[in-house]
């Protein structure tokens, strides 16, 4: 299953420092995302792991898929999936992860894709989303989601979102 992941199409964007254009500069963030499409096999992602933390991340993964499913929920054939959003502390409030998601909107509209969407689990994330211009499709508790995967949240927001973006007009 693993394999299967790793050999998947992801759409990986990175963003550097460029104080010296002959070389690479610090990364100071990424966005990961996946078109999907209606006809995609489904992912089991109950496997086993080498470590239970491993299947303790996968078990959660699995859990949110469960809970909201924009492919299903929107009636739509393909999508932009999110597989990640990432900003390095030092940069953090600077509007990179709203920059990040403005991009997506931008390649939905460039590829013709109807919709963006993803978990926001941090409230720096949701913020950025909303800035954006991205809904709440879906939303639930830390505490609920807790009790139902048999995991304690901490330093978490009280909400976790699935918040969707449409492409840019241009």
């Amino acid at each position: 299953m693993i394999n299967d992941i790793a050999k998947s199409p992801h759409n990986l964007l990175i963003c550097c420092l460029d104080d010296d254009p002959e070389v690479v500069g610090e990364i100071i963030g990424a966005s990961i995302t996946k078109v999907d499409k209606k006809d995609d096999p489904e992912r089991n992602l109950n496997f086993t792991t080498k470590t239970k933390e491993v299947g303790a991340s996968f078990a959660i993964i699995s859990k949110l898929i469960s809970r909201y499913n924009a492919l299903k929920d929107h009636k739509l054939d393909i999508f932009l999936n999110d597989r990640g959003v990432v900003v390095n502390p030092k940069y953090r409030g600077l509007g990179l992860a709203q920059m990040f998601f403005n991009v997506r909107r931008q390649i939905c509209h460039d590829i013709g894709i109807p919709l963006t969407g993803a978990w926001m689990t941090a409230a720096g994330s949701q913020k950025a989303a909303a800035r954006d211009g991205w809904e709440t499709a879906y939303e639930m508790t830390y505490e609920d989601f807790g009790k139902e995967t048999g995991i304690v949240f901490e330093n978490v927001p009280p909400i976790c979102k699935y918040m969707t973006g449409k492409p840019l007009q241009m």
